[in-house]
């Protein structure tokens, strides 16, 4: 089932029924309970390793030959022998999720078993929760909402959504966009992954994340849309050190418009 239209809609119907059960429950407060720490050192809530669950009961109940990377539990060999290799963050944005702020969403990458890179999917997905939007890849086309996006759509280059505990990496990406005669707006609203995708197709300008917490689980969808439409990226470590069959941090990643000024201050980041 690898690399065909199958695999698509086999893994998109599992998001869709992971999504609505997200949506069924949001709001019980019993669901957004810390239970401890997920893989990547993360907060745990309950309805994160409910969602992740529901993935791999889905995976199971449907007989495909898996490993599940999870960011709650880690890898789950579903079968001794894979044929897929699935990376997902079941709910990137579960603090939004947990404190009622409607931004969340849900990505997932699967691999054929024989790679080891995260930009060579044969499906991929990211889902907003509460919006139903949805940027996915499939058989090496990106497509919005179910219509094919064919070039990178180069909009809201003055948009910029960045992640970072230093005050100054604002003031250099203000001082770059005065430059180029740009309004620099800037934006961290909680759900990496639909964040880094919007970048990716053009959505917005940019997204940084210079922290050092983020995952490949959170980007894998986006670096390969990315990688397909054109979009720059930079990462440490490098797109080809990034592995697919564990939860591995993202030290510093860019996806931007190759325009984006935030390029001219890579060095001093």
């Amino acid at each position: 089932m690898i690399n065909n239209k199958e695999t698509c809609r086999v893994f998109k119907e599992i998001v869709e029924r992971d999504v609505k059960f997200l949506r069924e429950n949001y709001g019980r407060e019993e669901y957004n309970e810390v239970i401890g720490l997920g893989v990547s050192g993360d907060v745990t809530r309950k309805i994160d390793i409910l969602s992740e669950n529901l993935i791999e009961e889905e995976i199971r109940s449907r007989g495909i030959r898996a490993w599940l990377v999870g960011e709650e539990r880690g890898l789950r060999k579903i079968s001794e022998e894979p044929e897929v290799i699935v990376l997902v963050d079941p709910l990137d944005g579960s603090l939004n999720y947990a404190h009622k702020i409607p931004f969340a969403s849900m990505s997932v990458a699967v691999y054929p078993r024989n790679v080891n890179n995260p930009v060579n999917l044969a499906y991929g997905i990211v889902y907003n929760i509460f919006t139903g939007d949805t940027i996915e890849l499939c058989e090496n086309r990106v497509y919005y909402n179910g219509s094919e996006i064919a070039g990178y759509l180069n909009k809201g280059l003055e948009l910029l959504s960045i992640y970072t505990e230093n005050p100054r990496h604002i003031e250099l990406a203000r001082k770059v966009f005065s430059e180029s005669k740009l309004n620099l707006k800037t934006r961290t609203l909680g759900s990496a992954s639909i964040e880094a995708a919007y970048a990716a197709i053009g959505f917005i300008g940019g997204f940084m994340h210079l922290t050092g917490g983020l995952r490949n689980s959170d980007v894998a969808v986006a670096l390969a849309i990315a990688t397909r439409l054109g979009t720059p990226v930079y990462a440490k470590p490098d797109l080809h050190d990034l592995r697919i069959d564990t939860i591995q941090k993202i030290n510093k990643i860019v996806i931007a418009s190759p325009h984006n000024p935030v390029w001219r201050i890579l060095e001093k980041l």
